[in-house]
Protein backbone atom coordinates (compact mmCIF):
# COMPACT_ATOMS: atom_id res chain seq x y z
CA UNK A 1 0.00 0.00 0.00
CA UNK A 2 1.42 3.45 -1.05
CA UNK A 3 1.85 5.59 1.84
CA UNK A 4 0.31 9.55 1.71
CA UNK A 5 1.05 12.80 3.23
CA UNK A 6 -2.26 14.65 3.79
CA UNK A 7 -2.25 18.28 3.92
CA UNK A 8 -5.47 20.72 4.90
CA UNK A 9 -5.42 24.18 4.38
CA UNK A 10 -8.17 26.64 5.27
CA UNK A 11 -7.82 30.94 4.70
CA UNK A 12 -9.33 31.57 7.79
CA UNK A 13 -9.94 30.41 11.26
CA UNK A 14 -13.46 30.63 10.85
CA UNK A 15 -13.52 28.62 7.79
CA UNK A 16 -11.27 25.54 9.31
CA UNK A 17 -14.19 24.97 11.87
CA UNK A 18 -17.38 25.78 9.91
CA UNK A 19 -18.68 22.30 8.65
CA UNK A 20 -21.16 24.40 6.29
CA UNK A 21 -18.36 25.46 3.48
CA UNK A 22 -17.04 22.34 2.45
CA UNK A 23 -13.36 24.01 3.52
CA UNK A 24 -13.02 22.89 6.82
CA UNK A 25 -10.34 20.89 8.18
CA UNK A 26 -12.48 18.16 9.33
CA UNK A 27 -14.38 18.03 6.06
CA UNK A 28 -11.11 18.18 4.02
CA UNK A 29 -10.00 15.33 6.18
CA UNK A 30 -13.32 13.13 5.87
CA UNK A 31 -13.04 13.21 2.21
CA UNK A 32 -8.99 12.65 1.95
CA UNK A 33 -10.21 9.53 4.51
CA UNK A 34 -12.20 8.07 2.26
CA UNK A 35 -10.26 8.27 -0.79
CA UNK A 36 -7.31 6.80 1.09
CA UNK A 37 -9.65 3.58 2.00
CA UNK A 38 -7.89 0.57 0.62
CA UNK A 39 -5.38 2.79 -1.04
CA UNK A 40 -3.23 4.44 1.13
CA UNK A 41 -1.83 4.22 4.62
CA UNK A 42 -2.15 7.66 6.12
CA UNK A 43 1.98 8.74 7.75
CA UNK A 44 0.76 12.19 8.43
CA UNK A 45 -1.87 15.01 8.23
CA UNK A 46 -1.23 18.42 8.31
CA UNK A 47 -3.44 21.59 8.90
CA UNK A 48 -2.63 24.94 8.15
CA UNK A 49 -4.53 27.99 8.17
CA UNK A 50 -2.99 30.69 5.32
CA UNK A 51 -4.40 31.89 2.54
CA UNK A 52 -4.27 30.39 -0.45
CA UNK A 53 -1.88 32.86 -1.88
CA UNK A 54 0.55 33.07 1.17
CA UNK A 55 4.00 32.31 -0.24
CA UNK A 56 5.54 28.61 0.45
CA UNK A 57 8.46 30.37 3.13
CA UNK A 58 5.13 31.22 4.86
CA UNK A 59 3.39 28.34 4.78
CA UNK A 60 5.50 26.26 7.74
CA UNK A 61 2.78 23.42 7.71
CA UNK A 62 3.02 23.15 4.13
CA UNK A 63 6.75 23.21 4.30
CA UNK A 64 6.76 20.19 7.03
CA UNK A 65 4.51 18.17 4.60
CA UNK A 66 6.47 18.11 1.85
CA UNK A 67 9.33 17.46 4.15
CA UNK A 68 7.51 14.12 5.37
CA UNK A 69 5.94 13.29 1.83
CA UNK A 70 10.00 13.61 0.69
CA UNK A 71 11.06 11.87 3.61
CA UNK A 72 9.27 8.74 3.50
CA UNK A 73 8.52 8.68 -0.08
CA UNK A 74 5.04 9.54 0.39
CA UNK A 75 2.11 11.48 -2.14
CA UNK A 76 1.18 14.68 -0.82
CA UNK A 77 -2.58 14.47 -0.99
CA UNK A 78 -4.93 17.43 -1.08
CA UNK A 79 -8.85 17.55 -1.57
CA UNK A 80 -8.73 20.47 -4.23
CA UNK A 81 -5.74 22.34 -6.06
CA UNK A 82 -6.90 24.85 -4.39
CA UNK A 83 -6.57 23.87 -1.15
CA UNK A 84 -2.85 23.29 -1.93
CA UNK A 85 -2.43 26.92 -3.58
CA UNK A 86 -4.76 29.53 -5.56
CA UNK A 87 -1.10 30.27 -7.04
CA UNK A 88 -0.26 28.91 -9.79
CA UNK A 89 3.46 29.50 -10.30
CA UNK A 90 3.75 27.65 -6.81
CA UNK A 91 1.78 25.08 -8.23
CA UNK A 92 3.84 24.88 -11.33
CA UNK A 93 7.06 25.02 -9.43
CA UNK A 94 6.20 22.25 -7.45
CA UNK A 95 5.49 20.04 -10.87
CA UNK A 96 8.21 21.21 -12.06
CA UNK A 97 10.46 20.41 -9.50
CA UNK A 98 9.07 16.78 -9.38
CA UNK A 99 7.22 16.58 -5.92
CA UNK A 100 4.52 13.85 -5.98
CA UNK A 101 1.27 15.12 -5.30
CA UNK A 102 -2.14 13.78 -6.03
CA UNK A 103 -5.62 15.86 -5.83
CA UNK A 104 -8.43 13.57 -4.63
CA UNK A 105 -11.28 15.46 -6.41
CA UNK A 106 -9.19 14.69 -9.63
CA UNK A 107 -6.90 11.61 -8.91
CA UNK A 108 -6.44 10.79 -12.93
CA UNK A 109 -5.52 14.36 -13.79
CA UNK A 110 -1.64 15.09 -14.82
CA UNK A 111 0.31 17.68 -14.59
CA UNK A 112 -1.90 19.69 -17.58
CA UNK A 113 -5.23 19.30 -15.76
CA UNK A 114 -3.44 20.36 -12.28
CA UNK A 115 -2.48 23.10 -14.25
CA UNK A 116 -5.10 24.27 -15.32
CA UNK A 117 -6.95 23.82 -12.08
CA UNK A 118 -4.34 25.85 -10.31
CA UNK A 119 -5.47 28.75 -12.98
CA UNK A 120 -8.69 28.62 -12.31
CA UNK A 121 -8.21 28.68 -8.37
CA UNK A 122 -6.03 32.08 -8.98
CA UNK A 123 -8.67 33.22 -10.98
CA UNK A 124 -11.16 32.91 -8.33
CA UNK A 125 -8.84 34.44 -5.39
CA UNK A 126 -9.03 37.74 -7.47
CA UNK A 127 -12.49 37.11 -7.60
CA UNK A 128 -12.66 36.63 -4.06
CA UNK A 129 -10.41 39.86 -3.19
CA UNK A 130 -12.82 42.08 -5.58
CA UNK A 131 -15.74 40.81 -3.74
CA UNK A 132 -14.36 41.50 -0.37
CA UNK A 133 -13.22 44.69 -1.41
CA UNK A 134 -16.69 45.27 -2.54
CA UNK A 135 -18.31 44.55 0.21
CA UNK A 136 -16.46 46.56 2.84
CA UNK A 137 -16.79 49.44 0.35
CA UNK A 138 -20.27 49.07 0.63
CA UNK A 139 -20.23 48.18 4.50
CA UNK A 140 -18.26 51.30 5.06
CA UNK A 141 -20.89 53.53 2.98
CA UNK A 142 -23.54 52.46 5.34
CA UNK A 143 -21.68 53.57 8.92
CA UNK A 144 -19.94 50.11 9.33
CA UNK A 145 -16.86 50.67 11.30
CA UNK A 146 -13.68 48.27 11.22
CA UNK A 147 -11.04 47.86 13.73
CA UNK A 148 -10.81 47.50 17.36
CA UNK A 149 -12.61 49.65 19.29
CA UNK A 150 -9.97 49.05 22.07
CA UNK A 151 -7.39 50.89 19.90
CA UNK A 152 -9.47 54.02 19.84
CA UNK A 153 -8.44 55.04 23.45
Amino acid sequence: MEQAVLYLRCSTAEQSSSTGNGHSHETQLHHLELFCAGKYEIVGIYREVASGATPLDLRPMLGLALAEAQRSGATLLVQKVDRLSRDTELVCRMLNQGVRFQVAECPDAGHFEIQLRSIFAEEERRKIRKRTKHGITAAKARGVKFGSPHLDR
